[in-house]
């Protein structure tokens, strides 16, 4: 597997534990902010969901394979499965995209040199785009 296969890979794994991180802490929130919580989670566990299908694309269209469990998902993704739940979910989460923004920096950084890969290069960049607008969301949601 070549660097960019490793780093999909890599990115294919963290969307996917940030994905599942959100969607479990959208369906447990509860609380004074339950409506808007909920609502706004939401929204980013499934802008994060319909990347698990692009990121599996790029993947395939290298020759590569998705993952095909779980526990290798979790294992390769160097996002912490799992978070707290009370008042520091959101932030949790919050951490989590910051996580994931980096990722998608790495991406970026190694098919910026290569034309072939210039559609992973722009879709990283729109990715970083998304992800610090969510983060944006949730920190004005923690103030």
């Amino acid at each position: 597997m070549n660097n960019i296969a490793e780093t999909l890979l890599l990115t294919f794994c963290n969307n996917f534990v940030a994905y599942y991180t959100t969607h479990q802490a959208h369906a447990n929130t509860t609380g004074r902010n339950f409506y808007s919580d909920h609502l706004l989670l939401g929204t980013i566990y499934e802008s994060l969901q319909d990347e698990v299908d692009t990121i599996g694309e790029f993947l395939r269209a290298l020759d590569e394979p998705m993952p095909t469990s779980l526990t290798d998902i979790i294992a390769t993704s160097n996002i912490e499965d799992g978070l707290s739940f009370g008042d520091s979910y959101i932030k949790d989460i919050n951490f989590i995209l910051g996580e994931l923004i980096d990722t998608y920096v790495e991406l970026q950084a190694v098919t910026k040199d290569t034309p072939e890969h210039m559609d992973l290069n722009n879709y990283a960049q729109d990715q970083i785009k998304n992800l610090h607008k969510f983060r944006w969301m949730l920190r004005s949601t923690m103030e």
